[in-house]
Formats: C-alpha cells, sequence, structure tokens
C-alpha cells in the first residue's frame, strides 16, 4: 500500500510538472501534491490511507535493515545504511501527508527558504548547506546508477516477456529522472549556500519552475515530468513484483 501511495504521488507530481512545462501554475513538489489531495472530496481520507501504508513501508525497511542477508561488512554497512535513508524519507512523507489531513499546509520552497536562512544564519551555516546539498546530489547520483546499472531489477521478481521489459524501461526511465530532481534541487541549495541567499534555495517545484525558464527549459522539464510519472508507475510494478 505504501508503495502504490507513493507511486500515486509521483504520478500526480509528474502531470503538475507537465502543466509547469506548459505554463501552468500548481506546486509540482510533494506538498503541492498532498496539498491539491487534500482539498478533493474525501481527499483527508486518502492521506490517511496513504500515511499508514507509508508508515508501514517505514517499518519494513526498517526490518530490512535488521536482517540484511550478508556476513560482508561493507555490505552491511551499505544495505542498513539505504535501507535507514528509506525508512526516515517514508516515515517523512507519512508524516506530512498526515500533517495536511489534520488540516495542515506545506510548502515545499518555503521550507528549503526557511532552512537555508536559520543555516546561513549560524557561524557554519555556508558548510551545512553545501553538506546538504553535496548529500542531496550524491542521493541523486544514486538513483541515477540504479537506473543506468538496472541494479532495482534486484529487488523484483521481474516476468518474462514484454510485461517485464517494460517494467524494466519504467524502471530506468524513472530512476535516472529521480536523480535528475534530487541533483536540480541539490544545485538549488548549493547554489544558496555560495552566494548566502536563502531565496535561491527551493524544493522540487521551484528547482522544476527553474529548468523550465532556460533556454529549452519547456522540453526538458516535459521529459522530467514523464520520468516521474514513469517512475510512479514503477512503484506500482515494485509493489506488485517485490521479491519477498
Amino acid at each position: 500500500m505504501g508503495l502504490v501511495a507513493n507511486g500515486l504521488v509521483h504520478v500526480l507530481i509528474g502531470g503538475i510538472a507537465v502543466g509547469v512545462a506548459f505554463g501552468a501554475g500548481g506546486d509540482a513538489g510533494q506538498s503541492g501534491v498532498l496539498n491539491a489531495i487534500a482539498t478533493t472530496p474525501g481527499g483527508f481520507l486518502v492521506l490517511w490511507v496513504a500515511a499508514i501504508g507509508l508508515w508501514g513501508l517505514a517499518i519494513f525497511q526498517l526490518t530490512d535493515a535488521a536482517w540484511v542477508g550478508t556476513r560482508d561488512p561493507a555490505k552491511i554497512a551499505y544495505r542498513r545504511t539505504k535501507a535507514l535513508g528509506k525508512s526516515l524519507g517514508f516515515a517523512g512523507i507519512g508524516l506530512l501527508a498526515a500533517f495536511i489531513a489534520l488540516g495542515g499546509r506545506s510548502d515545499g520552497d518555503s521550507t528549503a527558504q526557511r532552512f537555508s536562512e536559520w543555516a546561513l544564519d549560524s557561524p557554519v551555516g555556508g558548510a551545512i548547506l553545501v553538506i546538504t546539498a553535496l548529500l542531496i546530489g550524491a542521493l541523486g547520483v544514486g538513483f541515477g546508477l540504479r537506473g543506468v546499472n538496472r541494479t532495482f531489477r534486484e529487488d523484483l521478481s521481474t516476468p518474462s516477456g514484454a510485461l517485464g521489459a517494460a517494467v524494466t524501461v519504467v524502471g530506468v526511465v524513472g530512476h535516472v529522472a529521480k536523480g535528475i530532481s534530487f541533483l536540480l534541487v541539490g544545485g538549488l541549495l548549493l547554489s544558496a549556500a555560495i552566494v548566502a541567499d536563502p531565496q535561491r534555495a527551493g524544493g522540487l517545484d521551484g528547482a522544476l519552475s527553474a529548468v523550465r525558464d532556460r533556454p529549452y527549459g519547456p522540453a526538458l522539464l516535459l521529459v522530467i515530468a514523464v520520468g516521474l510519472i514513469a517512475f510512479g508507475v514503477y512503484l506500482g510494478a515494485r509493489a506488485r513484483y517485490l521479491r519477498r
């Protein structure tokens, strides 16, 4: 349920990003999508279902961190770090969904700017932002490599034939697009750190808007949007074909 909910969020993010590419408004970040769901009839119920599913997925990742199935110290450290990172991510999105279901509102760009402002006001603020930007960028590179090298298939019992090929294609395209989105957000934070201007920071919505305003930006943004939709479809397939 958590994977399906996360997949739906990514499909909606991609759909909003398509609109942004053509000049329409809308917040293409996760918070913007969840805010939009909250305004629909029964939206609060959908958000609670998504939150519970995501928390369940976070717990599953914790159990995955406890039993890594290898005695190699390097692999143990890598798999546990990866699982714990995923657990925190899923738990965070679940908390955001619950917060919005309870009537709260969140803006990804404003949150990033407030974090940047807080960091820059501290004695080591520039270093904090640079480290955060590099970590987000490293996450983006990791997603991209996972897609290009198709290592995501190790977690799946991929079906044979055309269906299996389709799952692989959306997995590759989706992971690369997800990686690019992380690199864009990391780039905004790094820019804010370099010029000491928190207004340059932003979430996914700000990153996609920045891409749109560049030469050939709408075309590039459209490609990223399709990739994010593909990642959402992949997450749905992952829920179905996850290796047990």
